[in-house]
């Protein structure tokens, strides 16, 4: 029988638990946020076999004081999705490689004159001299204002195919066991091999076609304005896209040979009406494939990036937690309303860094854990057992981690580049709360000995915080905040301060969303042993990667 005071309390704990928000224990990681150890139950506690007993009115439940659990998994990824939730290359979450914007600033530009080019002393020097030669695609290759806003001319998209495996081991021990409540100790850890292989670096500047904007868009001053009304398409031709200039029909680089770039063709509408066109002709594709894009390792070498496959062996973050529960029987004596048991509890813990952490000039690294970042933990919630049906689960908290130091980490310095950038600083990091939610189902025993749950998991990452420690963009670069020019009028050195790099975007990109459905079996083998399966699947992601997770358990109970 349930006392008043019981009642009391009981009410408080469950209003408490409806204001925190659903979550687990999750990860800083976006291609393994929500990690789990074993097929077990996650909200079982080591109380499920005296619940079964209570539901039946016998008290004299037998104990259950030990788990060990022992998990073989394997979690892979090929896509992933983008801040706007489309489907994208592994390679490109953090946007598709925009190997030109290396080349808005003049001093970024000048570091990349080692690199040879036929006919000048330089790849530098090449670029400057279509300032004479080619104006069109020296402002396609230096100004941002002419970036292409398809992210295909001077772009490259990576697909990546990210495996990890290993063994992941989980353990309870309950402390205090006093019927109806207990206090208990959770310890989990994992030993993984994780791998992220380059697929290949699909260089888009070939089927870039070019867009179209209105003649009023500001910085875009130098492209023409057609005429008014739109000339006639020619029927039954569907030329590629290309310029105002050419006359619909005619092809858009002569005739097409093994050793010219092929134009992609599609419907065509000529740009009319005060509306400006903006192609990319076959000679400055071919200087950017050529001279850019085909020496991609040689300008990863200048940037001291490595673009190599990443693989590293490492140890999980382990994590360390003490649990409280407590079983309350309600409608024990009633004949009207149905026998439940409802069992509210909470968790704490640390997360103590374990893994390797990886180095910031290997852009397709994954850490294993968190990347030697330290967490607290804390979470919340109940579980309501009707009789001989399912039971359902509700739980809530938070994961905050600890700032780290980093050494040349890049960062953006202007809103055009991606994937790629030209300088870097030393950094403090400090990555934002997860923030995970939870509600599921559990049938105890719904065939002889198999048991089955399922989840639904939402988490959510909060912005990073990044505070510049220093800054290794040179006072002649146009981002420098002491860059300055000289009017060559006065003599005197005018200041033109740059932005340096924009911290709030790169904050802004690193926040994250990931809903995902587990579903876990398991097989009693005898009171003390059973086998489990557990399945982990993407279903909504914004930022992350779309990951699955199969994983087998032994589960010893004692």
């Amino acid at each position: 029988m349930v006392s008043k005071r019981s009642i009391s309390a009981l009410i408080a704990l469950v209003a408490v638990s409806a204001y925190i928000p659903l979550l687990g224990f999750s990860n800083w990681i976006r291609n393994d946020p929500y990690p789990l150890y074993s097929s077990v139950y996650p909200y079982a506690f080591l109380a499920t076999k005296q619940k079964a007993q209570l539901q039946r009115f016998n008290y004299a439940y037998p104990l259950s004081r030990f788990r060990f659990s022992v998990s073989g998994f394997k979690q892979s990824a090929r896509r992933a999705r983008n801040q706007e939730r489309q489907v994208i290359q592994l390679g490109d979450i953090n946007g598709r490689f925009n190997m030109l914007g290396l080349f808005y600033d003049p001093a970024s530009r000048a570091r990349f004159n080692s690199i040879p080019v036929m006919g000048f002393s330089g790849l530098t020097a090449a670029i400057d001299d279509l300032a004479n030669t080619d104006q069109n695609c020296f402002n396609n290759i230096t100004k941002p204002n002419y970036s292409d806003s398809n992210q295909e001319f001077g772009f490259f998209s990576v697909p990546l195919y990210y495996k990890k495996y290993g063994v992941r081991l989980e353990s309870e021990l309950l402390l205090v066991d006093r019927c109806f409540y207990a206090i208990g100790l959770k310890a989990q850890v994992g030993l993984v091999d994780v791998r992220q292989t380059v697929r290949a670096f699909n260089d888009l500047t070939g089927q870039a076609l070019g867009v179209a904007f209105p003649a009023n868009n500001p910085g875009i001053s130098s492209e023409q304005v057609t005429a008014t009304p739109a000339p006639v398409m020619q029927p039954g031709i569907t030329p590629p896209f290309v310029s105002n200039e050419v006359v619909p029909g005619s092809p858009a680089c002569g005739a097409i040979t093994t050793t010219e770039c092929a134009v992609e063709f599609q419907p065509f509408t000529p740009c009319a009406n005060q509306t400006c066109c903006r192609s990319y002709d076959c000679a400055c594709k071919e200087f950017v494939i050529s001279n850019i894009m085909h020496q991609r390792d040689q300008i990863a070498e200048i940037l001291n990036l490595d673009f190599c496959n990443y693989h590293q062996f490492s140890v999980e973050d382990l994590r360390l937690s003490t649990y409280w529960r407590q079983i309350f029987v309600i409608n024990e004596e009633s004949d009207i309303y149905p026998r439940l048991l409802l069992m509210p509890f909470a968790e704490v813990g640390v997360g103590i860094p374990m893994d390797k952490r990886v180095s910031t000039r290997k852009p397709f690294a994954v850490p294993a854990s968190n990347n030697g970042h330290a967490s607290v933990s804390a979470q919340g919630g109940f579980t309501l057992d009707f009789l001989d049906t399912i039971d359902l689960s509700f739980a809530g908290g938070f994961t905050h981690f600890f700032s780290q130091d980093y050494c040349n980490y890049s960062l953006p310095t202007n809103s055009k580049e991606s994937g790629i950038y030209p300088y870097t600083a030393d950094i403090n990091l400090r990555p934002g709360t997860t923030w995970n939610g939870n509600i599921g189902m559990h049938a105890y025993h719904f065939l002889p000995n198999l048991s089955v749950w399922a989840e639904y998991e939402i988490i959510k990452h909060a912005p990073d915080r990044i505070k510049v420690c220093r800054s290794f963009i040179p006072s002649d670069s146009i981002y420098s905040p002491d860059y300055s020019i000289l009017n060559e009028t006065t003599g005197t050195r005018i200041y033109q301060p740059g932005e340096g790099f924009l911290i709030d975007e790169a904050e802004c990109k690193s926040e994250w969303e990931s809903q995902m459905v587990s579903v876990g079996f398991n097989y009693d083998l005898s009171d003390n042993l059973s086998a489990g399966f557990l399945l982990q699947i993407p279903v909504r992601q914004r930022n992350t990667y779309r990951a699955t997770i199969a994983l087998g358990t032994l589960t010893f109970v004692y």
